[in-house]
């Protein structure tokens, strides 16, 4: 299994170190994720291909928060063809569903994601 996790930090940890301590706590996962460190300004499928190359696989599912879904999965198989694309949102809790219309970060998550699949169908092919 592969983690994409951004080049940011944390409260002075970075994000990448964090994740990593995170999985080794896991005990189901623990040894077998591998950290692929991606920077938010250039294009995450492209750097994802990296990581991808020393695991030769034929397909991959990508999970994806749950308004992103659409735009990962145009975007991985329009740049990296070569893999067979699955796609599956994170679930959030079941107990609190997630009205994004009264949250002012899941409405700026849905207006971006929005936005960004517009884009790409305008302007990315």
């Amino acid at each position: 299994m592969i983690a994409d996790v951004p080049a940011i930090k944390y409260f002075g940890n970075s994000a990448p170190e964090l994740a990593q301590k995170y999985f080794d706590q896991q005990p189901d996962v623990a040894g077998k994720i591998d950290i692929c460190v991606i920077k938010i300004n250039l294009s995450e499928s492209l750097q994802a291909a990296k990581c991808l190359e020393k695991f030769k696989p034929k397909s991959v599912l990508i999970i994806a928060g749950e308004f992103e879904t659409r735009r990962a999965l145009k975007d991985y198989s329009h740049y990296l063809p070569q893999y067979e694309w699955s796609v599956t949102p994170a679930e959030p809790n079941p107990q609190y569903p997630i009205r994004w219309w009264r949250n002012k970060d899941q409405a700026r998550i849905v207006y971006l994601e929005w936005t960004q699949l517009l884009w790409w169908e305008i302007f990315g092919r």
